[in-house]
């Protein structure tokens, strides 16, 4: 099948990209009633892709229709460098130019207070009369160590997900760190995850009652039967808890808002060091390339503070 082949070759994509990417061609393919691709993907032309898109529209907002629009265009684009079509049909559509549509509003990001950290915090520690106690005691202390991390390093979920029990360091009993190298990040820098005083307690806690019920997975996050948690998971749970309507990446949007309230209280000098724990590239480089070849005490000493003010 070519949507097969197509997906072979996004392998240099991040998974979230290639999962967004084979939806919207499946999407596609579900419109078009395609049963057999080779036979059945070269008859499509522009005409009818045109009107795709804008049955998209009246569905989805615009950012998202402009995803799927990429979706369609490197398929049709993989198609016609690998000779399967001729011609592509997508050359005509185009991605909308959310600044200038009238359609689009800009939304403000949802973000969390300081103080609706803490009752989200304090949420966990309420049990259900449904839940059972090992579910409870397990599903608290990953919890908190899982929000926690978000809100005070502002990493991304997949940057939690995707780590192992052996990626986390100790640093002198004080805190943990997570080394992520370029193919680990989303915007390809290196950076360091750096724990709070508090998350490092949350991590010692998490720790503790995984050992105590023998759960046993590679994964430093993971389910109580120790397999991999998703993002869907995380978002999932986060919107059982909190009175917002939050997402994983909100605790992103979170920080550096946060980080800006710090600045502005002069509480934050080192504008390097947030832009390293944010994963930002303006400056990005400077202090992990300074400290490159060896893991400099300072550097984790000032993600360190930077992410007790935090929270």
């Amino acid at each position: 099948m070519l949507l097969e082949r197509f997906e072979r070759q996004l392998n240099k994509k991040r998974d979230n990209t290639k999962i967004t990417f084979i939806t919207a061609i499946n999407q596609m393919y579900k419109y078009f009633n395609i049963t057999d691709d080779e036979k059945q993907v070269k008859d499509i032309t522009a005409f009818q892709l045109e009107d795709y898109i804008e049955e998209l529209k009246k569905v989805y907002k615009l950012s998202t229709v402009n995803t799927k629009v990429a979706a369609i265009k490197n398929f049709f684009k993989y198609l016609v460098e690998a000779n399967y079509i001729t011609q592509n049909p997508s050359m005509t559509i185009t991605q909308e130019n959310l600044i200038e549509s009238s359609e689009y509003e800009v939304k403000e990001k949802e973000i969390l207070t300081v103080e609706e950290l803490q009752e989200l915090l304090n949420k966990f520690d309420v049990k259900s009369k449904f839940c059972k106690e090992k579910t409870y005691l397990f599903n608290r202390a990953r919890n908190k160590f899982i929000t926690l991390m978000l809100y005070t390093t502002g990493c991304r979920i997949s940057e939690l997900l995707d780590r192992k029990l052996e990626d986390v360091k100790e640093y002198k009993d004080i805190t943990i760190y997570i080394e992520l190298n370029k193919k680990q990040v989303k915007n390809k820098i290196d950076k360091i995850l750096v724990a709070s005083e508090k998350t490092f307690r949350a991590y010692k806690e998490y720790l503790k009652v995984r050992k105590e019920m023998g759960i046993v997975s590679d994964y430093l996050i993971c389910s109580l039967n120790g397999s991999k948690l998703s993002t869907a998971n995380i978002n999932s749970i986060l919107n059982k808890t909190c009175d917002k309507h939050i997402t994983a990446h909100c605790f992103r949007h979170s920080t550096s808002t946060r980080v800006k309230q710090l600045l502005m209280q002069g509480k934050i000098k080192n504008i390097a060091t947030v832009n390293n724990l944010l994963g930002w590239k303006s400056e990005v480089g400077t202090m992990f390339e300074r400290y490159s070849g060896h893991l400099n005490e300072e550097y984790i000493k000032q993600l360190y503070e930077l992410t007790n003010n935090i929270f």
